[in-house]
């Protein structure tokens, strides 16, 4: 029995999973690993890092099996990107996604280029995240780094480069970095004119599940597995997440629940917000599109359980009584309280940076449960608000997949059902962004047909009915519930001397 492995190199942790051809999980393992922030508004990994963790998981996730896998793929995070020389050697620490420092070469790439056309070659505004404006902060700040560099590498590419010896990354990858024209899927010279840089200084683009090729003999000895394992492209980690939910058609889309909440949707056509709330960006499907939108989540839940709840800082995985407060205040009969999960601006819909959090209605009455309700309640309406902005730009949800640590809470999961006003489903796999990864390397490797087909083998685990008039929040609520909270933003701005 052939068997393929899948490993999602995260923001913060490795896991590698093993599946067979029918979608059955064999085994599984991870390993955590750190960041560092030297300045404000700085964030850098060791690209060693990744290696180093690559190695152990594959270990750890293969070590009992009969047969080793015959192919293997990876999830990775997005947007992160490291220079290195013609040996294959990080010059620099890798600078991923939470890293902000590039303000003043975003502004300068703006001047250039309205961000009107970013949206329309990208399907997203250009960032201070994206591997474009890191490429132009390296010209500024290092030059001498940047005219060393032999190529400029995310996850992917510096991982399968490893591997295989060749370079080459996948498309939901390359068009996440503000460099890639989406209808030719394809680098955009236009824009690689702005940010200064060649294509022969990037690596080579290809659909997920394109095989690349087998390991070669060092690598092989290094994470020991046999020369012959086919290396497959994987995805980045949300759209490898769809394909492990079987969120690959048009109309079905999957709200991941991690550290932040995303909600994405498949397509076979682009649904670009030209207003710039969403992202709109390859799949991990041949031709198909993503659309996404990104915002606060669990990272709520952790800040209350570390300043509101008497639990141990310590205790990271213990949010089961918290979340039983909360369900248990439901019916307490105190008046609702309303908690705006904008702890670090809004995002989609509404696209307010300077927005912050509150907690509205307090009276001596309420406890720390209706606290926890109300933020439980504040994300699945901030869901419920994401969803409409997706449909606004001509997108048609069909059916909503719930997966990772929220999808845990079925009471969670109800109050999501609530908010969007139907069905919410939840799928029985556990790492999706793995899982998708391992069965992309099944596609690579010829015994599974695409990532369609991946979809039949998801089970669903169960699934959540909205209950009636609770938390409703359809487009006219929602549009006055925006309305509302854009003047009074507008004011704390003023207030604040905040620039609008």
């Amino acid at each position: 029995m052939s068997t393929y492995l899948g490993i999602d190199v995260g923001t913060t942790a490795v896991k590698a999973l093993v599946a067979d051809a029918g979608g059955r999980v064999l085994s599984q393992s991870g390993m955590e690993y750190g960041y560092r922030q030297p300045r404000p508004r700085w964030a850098e990994q060791d690209a060693e890092d990744w290696w180093r963790c690559l190695k152990q998981v594959i270990g750890q996730a293969v070590c009992e099996l009969p047969e080793p896998p015959v192919a293997v793929a990876l999830s990775t995070q997005g947007d992160t990107m490291v220079p290195v020389d013609a040996a294959s050697r990080p010059l620099l620490p890798a600078r991923f996604w939470m890293d902000g420092r590039t303000g003043a070469q975003v502004e300068r790439m703006l001047g250039e280029l309205p961000q009107e056309v970013w949206r329309q070659v990208t399907g997203a505004s250009l960032a201070e995240y994206d591997a474009a404006a890191t490429v132009v902060w390296w010209a500024d700040e290092e030059p001498e780094v940047f005219a060393e560099a032999a190529r400029f590498c995310l996850v992917q590419d510096f991982l399968v480069g490893r591997m295989t010896g060749r370079y080459l990354v996948d498309a939901s990858n390359a068009s996440r970095t503000g460099l890639y024209d989406l209808e030719q899927r394809d680098w955009s010279e236009r824009l690689l004119a702005v940010a200064g840089v060649g294509r022969e200084r990037l690596s080579e683009t290809a659909e997920s599940g394109t095989p690349v090729g087998t390991l070669t003999a060092g690598a092989a000895a290094e994470l020991g597995l046999p020369q012959s394992t086919l290396v497959v492209l994987g995805a980045h980690d949300q759209t490898a997440g769809a394909v492990g939910c079987g969120a690959v058609s048009p109309g079905t889309v999957m709200l991941a629940t991690g550290t932040a909440w995303v909600v994405l949707g498949a397509a076979d056509k682009l649904h670009i917000d030209l207003r710039g709330r969403l992202q709109t960006y390859c799949h991990a499907t041949s031709g198909g599109i993503a659309i996404l939108g990104a915002y606060a989540g669990g990272s709520l839940l952790r800040w209350a359980r570390d300043n509101l709840s008497q639990l141990a800082a310590a205790d990271a995985a213990d949010y089961a009584d918290m979340v039983s407060e909360a369900e248990a205040a439901e019916s307490s009969g105190h008046s609702a309280l309303v908690f705006l999960p904008y702890f670090y601006g809004t995002g989609p819909p509404l696209g307010q940076r300077e927005a912050s959090g509150a907690i509205i209605g307090l009276a001596l009455q309420h406890t720390r449960g209706d606290v926890y309700l109300a933020l439980l309640r504040g994300v699945a309406a901030q869901t419920a608000a994401v969803l409409g902005a997706v449909e606004e730009v001509g997108y048609q949800v069909d059916e909503v997949r719930m997966i990772g640590g929220g999808a845990q809470s079925d009471y969670w999961a109800q109050l999501v059902a609530d908010a969007h006003g139907d069905t919410v489903k939840l799928p029985a796999v556990s790492e999706a962004a793995a899982f998708g990864a391992a069965m992309l390397a099944a596609v690579g490797a010829g015994d599974i047909g695409s990532a369609h087909d991946v979809a039949e083998l998801v089970t669903v685990r169960g699934e959540k009915a909205p209950r009636e008039g609770i938390c409703a929040s359809g487009p006219e609520w929602q549009e006055r519930y925006a309305e509302a909270l854009g003047e009074t933003w507008g004011k704390m701005a003023a207030y604040r001397g905040w620039r609008q």
